[in-house]
């Protein structure tokens, strides 16, 4: 499924498609869609229609796609420009997925006897090509009862303006914001954590999981730049991993950095670890870690 999100927020679409959602775009759409993800089944047979608020819509369980992965998958383009390449990047595209299982699509563990009901998904891509910058607005990922999750980013140096220009400058991008709004309502202990606890057969094993993973997130960030985070936002963390499992609040992180985050300064920070000890010694983890996360700094709130 998540491959099916990348390839509609990177859709382009023939030149001659028009700005608002046509039939005739739609079908363009799922054309070009179908040939460059599913490659397989029948994808002329999926029922293509437009929705009465201007969503193209395709119903699950035909054209190669699982009928239990999800209801509906609708997306909206707007700004259909031709672009160098004689094809057209939207300037904002967004997709929503309708009544996603999330334990058939995402392969999820739930605890023993968890209700979980069908997740909503809506994730929107706007891209500025005068300035290079990208926002993903927001990825909204709504668990019902389990709670919500939200993350909006912001990046700059991306030329979007073609499919060979973007391949070229995805390793020139850098992240300038990243914020995570998670509303924790039963999403973490009876969803994710039994998902990444599957296997271990007792209590015990699962606690000693919690308090290493704690000891571990701790000890990092004892060992990053002095500017990356605020006492309050240490203890923030510090907070929600006690919580863990059954943490029922709100977690707010955010990560802004001036400069930007990208491939150029993670690539720089592997190539400085050549025979440091990051993992048992301090010093050469907070050395690698001030180099990756230098100009880099962290919000973090936890409400129970």
């Amino acid at each position: 499924m998540t491959r099916i999100i990348a390839a509609l927020l990177m859709m382009t679409l023939p030149a001659s498609a028009q700005d608002a959602m046509t039939q005739e775009a739609c079908e363009l759409g799922w054309q070009v869609f179908s040939d460059g993800v599913l490659r397989t089944g029948k994808p002329e047979e999926a029922k293509r229609d437009i929705t009465s608020d201007g969503w193209c819509r395709v119903k699950s369980g035909a054209g190669g796609i699982k009928t239990t992965d999800f209801k509906d998958l609708k997306w909206r383009a707007t700004g259909l420009e031709p672009s160098e390449d004689g094809y057209v990047m939207p300037t904002r595209v967004t997709v929503k997925f309708d009544d996603i299982d999330m334990v058939e699509s995402f392969k999820l563990v739930p605890a023993t006897g968890a209700v979980v009901d069908p997740a909503d998904l809506i994730i929107s891509l706007e891209r500025n090509e005068a300035d290079g910058t990208a926002t993903l607005s927001p990825l909204q990922l709504d668990f019902g009862t389990l709670g919500t999750l939200e993350i909006t980013a912001k990046a700059s140096g991306l030329n979007l303006s073609s499919q060979s220009a973007m391949q070229m400058s995805l390793g020139t991008g850098r992240l300038h914001e990243v914020e995570m709004v998670l509303d924790a309502r039963g999403v973490i202990g009876k969803l994710i954590l039994p998902t990444v606890l599957d296997g271990l057969p007792e209590a015990a094993s699962q606690r000693q999981m919690f308090s290493a993973v704690r000891d571990a997130v701790n000890r990092i960030l004892n060992t990053t730049p002095s500017g990356f985070a605020g006492t309050e936002d240490r203890a923030a963390i510090t907070a929600f991993l006690d919580d863990l499992p059954n943490a029922l609040g709100e977690l707010e992180i955010t990560l802004r950095s001036d400069t930007g985050f990208g491939a150029l300064q993670v690539g720089a920070a592997t190539m400085s670890m050549g025979d440091k000890d990051i993992f048992g010694n301090e010093d050469d983890a907070r050395a690698v870690l001030s180099q990756l996360l230098s100009g880099v700094e962290l919000d973090a709130t936890w409400t129970p």
